[in-house]
C-alpha cells in the first residue's frame, strides 16, 4: 500500500487540519505518549480509553460545587462494563450519557439525599474543550 493512501494521510490528518481551523489544539500520542499520572493524557497504559483527568475536570467546571462522591460516581457510570449486555447496547448507553448526562445520587450538606443529571460536554458551547 503507498503512503499517499494510508488512513494517517487521508483520515487523520485532514481531520487535524480541521479540528486545527476550528482553534483546537491536537496532540499526537501514537509515538509520543508517556503513561502515569503525570504523563501526556494521565493514563496508565494504552487501554485506557476514558481520560480521567480531563473527565473530572470537565465534571468539576460543568457541574460547580458538588461534593467529590457525586463527580467520582459519574466516573464509574461511564467506566461501568456491563457483561451481560452486547458491545452495541453498551456503547448506546455510554452515548446516551454523554449526550443527556450522567445521572448520580449523593448527600447535600443537609445530609439530604439529592439525584442530578451531571453534563459531561457543554453542547452549547462545544467548541471549548476543558482542560
Amino acid at each position: 500500500m503507498s503512503f499517499e493512501y494510508s488512513e494517517d494521510n487521508l483520515i487523520e490528518n485532514a481531520t487535524q487540519d480541521v479540528l486545527e481551523d476550528l482553534g483546537w489544539e491536537v496532540a499526537y500520542a501514537w509515538t509520543k505518549e508517556t503513561f502515569g499520572e503525570n504523563g501526556l493524557f494521565g493514563r496508565e497504559n494504552k487501554g485506557e480509553v476514558i481520560l480521567k483527568r480531563y473527565l473530572r475536570n470537565a465534571l468539576n467546571q460543568l457541574n460547580p460545587g458538588l461534593p467529590d462522591a457525586a463527580y467520582q460516581q459519574a466516573i464509574d457510570s461511564i467506566e461501568l462494563k456491563q457483561s451481560d449486555k452486547t458491545l452495541a447496547r453498551n456503547n448506546q448507553e455510554k452515548y446516551q450519557l454523554i449526550k443527556d448526562g450522567v445521572p448520580v445520587s449523593y448527600l447535600n450538606s443537609k445530609g439530604e439525599l439529592e439525584k442530578k443529571t451531571l453534563k459531561i460536554i457543554d453542547f452549547d458551547d462545544y467548541i471549548t474543550i476543558i482542560f
